[in-house]
């Protein structure tokens, strides 16, 4: 879910070595020419299009291995062969493959959802019990906002991050 790459950049001009992916072949290609545009297109990204869960665990098969996890899933949504994504289904199995994918030892997990019924505690709940099972801290989680110069603010979704730093 990692659509048009503001996080794979970020990620990447911070020195990570990135795989993003997408189930949208769209998506992939317009993350790329950010990339490009951004002058990051010679850093290390592994560009996938492909159903997350599947892509997941045949990593898991592969014992590959990955630091940290960053994710912004949708409520509804279909894979690159017609899989139907549902939030509230498919949310919590997708997370617990993503702690088998850090050893359940990630270094960070960053989540954003812009589902309505899913508010902050929501969110950091499906965290805490798909990646976090081993440790008792609850992520941070809040309301994201788009603030106007002039200080007007608009909701934009929701966030849970652990840790909190």
């Amino acid at each position: 879910f990692a659509y048009t790459g503001g996080s794979t950049l970020a990620a990447a001009m911070a020195g990570a070595e990135v795989t993003h992916l997408d189930a949208a072949k769209n998506s992939v290609m317009r993350a790329r020419r950010n990339a490009d545009r951004s002058g990051l297109g010679n850093r290390t990204i592994r560009w996938i299009t492909e159903d997350a869960l599947k892509f997941c665990r045949r990593e898991i098969r592969r014992e590959r291995q990955y630091d940290a996890v960053i994710l912004d899933p949708p409520s509804y949504g279909h894979g690159t062969r017609n899989e139907q994504w549902q939030i509230g289904r498919d949310l919590l199995p997708l997370l617990k493959v993503c702690s088998e994918l850090t050893a359940h030892q990630p270094l960070f997990v960053l989540a954003t959802c812009h589902t309505p019924e899913i508010g902050p505690a929501e969110l950091a709940a499906y965290v805490a019990d798909g990646m976090l099972d081993h440790c008792q801290t609850i992520p941070k989680s809040g309301i994201m906002r788009l603030t106007s110069v002039t200080g007007r603010s608009l909701p934009s979704g929701v966030f849970a991050r652990w840790p909190e730093g």
